[in-house]
């Protein structure tokens, strides 16, 4: 369905794109969208090619509206990494957060550690900490994904935030052995 309407230009543009040929794909992708805006690879293409011919507010523009109208993990993952990309972690944190209504346990510590992530490289250890223990929170496989995820941002001081002591827990023991004393 719909091959001749979109796909078609679509994969065209997809192509291009492959070959760093973005103006070329970008034609192709607004010749789909003139039948299927609202297509999100279309979106995401679209957003792509603008943001790698310079035109930032283009890209910001198509990649905000998915965000906000899809409302689904592929949609966030877009935008915190644009944002990211283009240095605005305070807005990819807020995102990350907003996100998390939407989106299942697995990515949630995928968004937070990738924020958790941003923090460091940003210099700012303590909400690297508090999104790292929001993550924790989230389920028994979320300190196993943001250690994944430190391997492959190259991030060590990330898994160094799952082995720090400390922790509510921690500080428990901590007050029963001094009252056991």
């Amino acid at each position: 369905d719909e091959i001749a309407i979109w796909k078609a230009p679509s994969e065209i543009g997809a192509t291009l794109m492959r070959e760093q040929r973005y103006a070329e794909a970008l034609q192709w992708f607004e010749l789909a969208a003139q039948a299927r805006p609202a297509a999100q690879p279309l979106v995401f293409n679209r957003a792509k090619c603008h943001e790698a011919l310079g035109d930032i507010v283009a890209a910001q523009t198509l990649l905000a509206a998915a965000f906000n109208g899809y409302r689904d993990e592929a949609s966030a993952v877009e935008w915190i990494n644009f944002l990211l990309r283009h240095g605005r972690t305070p807005e990819a944190a807020a995102a990350g957060d907003s996100a998390l209504a939407f989106v299942d346990e697995c990515a949630h510590a995928v968004l937070l550690g990738t924020v958790a992530a941003a923090h460091l490289r940003a210099g700012a250890r303590e909400r690297a900490v508090e999104a790292v223990d929001r993550a924790l929170k989230g389920g028994s496989r979320s300190a196993a994904t943001i250690a994944e995820l430190a391997v492959q941002l190259d991030t060590p001081e990330l898994a160094a935030l799952l082995r720090r002591p400390g922790g509510t827990l921690a500080k428990r023991l901590s007050i029963a052995y001094v009252l056991t004393q």
